[in-house]
């Protein structure tokens, strides 16, 4: 959904004759994805190899900085506003996490994700776009197909209301009742062996 949206944008800026704000769009996409695939890779190799979402907690406390660049990544990725340029990072302790490597393009992309679009927008000079309008034609086409999908919604309740509703034969009752049939032949009946194969050693422990 979050990939279709900014394509959507993208589009919407170079339909109004706004190339520079395209580009501006893609170059914070791209800090922001590529923050969120090293973050991600990070705490996958941390954890050795887990992925399981389930077994992924706490990790504020292990490992801080990448847990606050994620969480800085899914913000600015969701399009928070006033993001770029506007948090300030923690304190941060205990940075002891990986390889420097890995941390320091962390970082980077990071400071990119809050600074870049602040940065890029200051340096485009605003344009004037054209006023772009639809047509008279369009704008009474898309009426004159709304009105004719209410008609045939309509015209289609109508048809409906007028059907008239038979009784269900014999056999498709017996072919509902029929699909219990494996559940109680293969559940039911061994279950209930099976409880009482367990009842009787107890009963027998008892005893003893």
């Amino acid at each position: 959904m979050l990939r279709r949206y900014h394509h959507s944008v993208r589009s919407i800026t170079i339909g109004i004759n706004q190339p520079h704000l395209a580009f501006l769009h893609i170059c914070t996409h791209a800090f922001f994805k590529a923050i969120l695939f090293m973050c991600s890779g990070s705490i996958i190799h941390n954890l050795n190899n887990e992925q399981d979402i389930r077994k992924i907690g706490g990790l504020l406390k292990t490992i801080p900085l990448t847990s606050t660049s994620l969480t800085i990544g899914s913000l600015a990725l969701a399009g928070i506003p006033f993001l770029t340029g506007q948090p300030r990072f923690p304190t941060l302790t205990n940075i002891n996490e990986n390889n420097p490597t890995l941390l320091n393009p962390i970082k980077r992309l990071a400071a990119g994700s809050l600074f870049a679009g602040f940065l890029i927008t200051n340096n485009i000079s605003p344009a004037s776009p054209f006023q772009t309008t639809i047509p008279l034609y369009l704008k009474l086409t898309a009426l004159a197909v709304t009105f004719l999908g209410l008609l045939t919604a309509l015209d289609l309740n109508y048809l409906t209301n007028k059907l008239k509703i038979k009784s269900p034969l014999c056999t498709f009752y017996f072919s509902n009742i029929l699909g219990f049939y494996p559940s109680i032949t293969h559940r039911t009946i061994p279950y209930l062996g099976l409880l009482t194969s367990q009842n009787l050693p107890l009963l027998l422990l008892d005893l003893t």
